[in-house]
Parts: structure tokens; C-alpha cells; sequence
């Protein structure tokens, strides 16, 4: 069986209106696969089965997203690493719309 993996990089405070904001783990020796699931509403968009995720929190329910990831081989599935993120539900991004001009 695989070892758990180590922590998990990236933002632990995010805006609702952030997506793909990248999450990750080094990779974990002998794991063939590695299982991502997110709470609160947030989306995996990319990166399933990856060591790397990309998150969109845009239609997030809760203040508190909790992101998990167990690395896999052909003898079993590892213990779980957690990363709890907070989530502002009511701060927005500001664009520089001159980059689009």
C-alpha cells in the first residue's frame, strides 16, 4: 500500500469568484493514481488522478472547503491528506479590464 501523501500546497484562504487555483503534492513512491474529492460546493476542474488539481470555488455554499487526496496502487489506497480552506463568500476579484482592451 502507498504511502500517505504530504501536505498539501496552496492558497488556504481563497474569494468565491476564484477558479483554477492550482492544488498539490509531491509525488508519493510506488502510487499509481491519486483520488481528489472537495467539499462546499467546489469543483475539480482539471487534474483528477494527478498529483496537481485546479479548484473552482465559484459555486460554493460553505465558508469552509475541505480538499482530500489518498495516493493508489494495485495493493490498496492510502490514509487520506486533508487541506481546509476558507472561503470568502462575499469578496469578489477585480479584473483590469485594459488587459482585454
Amino acid at each position: 500500500m502507498p504511502a500517505k501523501p504530504g501536505s498539501i500546497s496552496g492558497s488556504s484562504a481563497v474569494c468565491k469568484s476564484n477558479f483554477n487555483k492550482t492544488y498539490s503534492i509531491s509525488s508519493v513512491s510506488n502510487a499509481s493514481n491519486y483520488n481528489w474529492t472537495v467539499t462546499g460546493g467546489a469543483l475539480i476542474t482539471s487534474g483528477q488522478g494527478t498529483t496537481s488539481i485546479k479548484i473552482d470555488f465559484r459555486l460554493c455554499t460553505s465558508t469552509s472547503v475541505v480538499i482530500s487526496v489518498t495516493s493508489e496502487n494495485g495493493c490498496g489506497i492510502s490514509s487520506a491528506r486533508t487541506k481546509t480552506v476558507t472561503v470568502n463568500l462575499s469578496c469578489r476579484i477585480v479584473l483590469d479590464v485594459s488587459f482585454f482592451l
